[in-house]
């Protein structure tokens, strides 16, 4: 399926389909360096998330796939502009 958004715990990313959920060992820089960056954008320190599934932005969170995420305020503005701008 499509990746709808990964999150970062530790030494493991749980990526997040639209039809499962996979355990990675691995980094979140990892992660990025290996999807196309034009498609997948880092949120917040634990999140990454398909701009594509992005439906809503607030404050603190985007809405992807129904699915409500954290985002840094470092990354809000950029977010804004990127996806909703």
């Amino acid at each position: 399926g499509k990746i709808i958004y990964v999150e970062s715990e530790g030494n493991y990313l749980t990526i997040f389909t639209d039809d499962a959920r996979y355990l990675v060992r691995n980094s979140l820089d990892w992660f990025i360096k290996a999807v196309p960056a034009k498609n997948f954008l880092r949120v917040h320190r634990s999140y990454v998330i398909n701009g594509n599934k992005a439906e809503a932005l607030s404050s603190g969170q985007v809405t992807v796939a129904g699915c409500k995420i954290p985002v840094s305020r470092n990354n809000l503005a950029l977010l804004k502009e990127t996806l909703f701008g």
